[in-house]
């Protein structure tokens, strides 16, 4: 998952980490070496004071925001940037080529998260 930018990063860091996963693991899977992971962990902004109510809770991911048309990405300029020119070389809409890449990384992450436990297990 190098090569991604800087904010996507400290976006998918601070999912992995609020799930409970090792600092090394989150630095392997992304291919950082810790100290980015616990610097990007360091420099998160803090969180919201005020939780909501349980019944009130949305069913997202924290951080992730959506609206009238779906996923609401974090105003980056990087982040636009290489969307569009994933999109591009895909010749697909950026919506598509998100939501792709999106579930992809996520399988990868349960696909390793699976093996070790498998490992565990023996």
């Amino acid at each position: 998952m190098s090569g991604m930018s800087r904010g996507v990063r400290q976006n998918v860091v601070s999912f992995l980490a609020d799930r409970n996963m090792p600092v090394r693991d989150i630095a392997d899977e992304l291919g950082v070496s810790p100290e980015t992971v616990r610097r990007d962990l360091h420099n998160r902004p803090p969180a919201a004071e005020e939780e909501p109510a349980p019944d009130e809770a949305p069913d997202e991911a924290p951080g992730l925001r959506t609206g009238p048309e779906g996923l609401i990405l974090p105003a980056s300029l990087t982040l636009g940037q290489d969307l569009r020119l994933i999109a591009s070389a895909h010749r697909r809409p950026a919506e598509d080529v998100a939501e792709e890449l999106i579930h992809w990384h996520a399988d990868r992450i349960r696909e390793k998260w699976q093996r070790q436990m498998d490992a565990a297990a023996s």
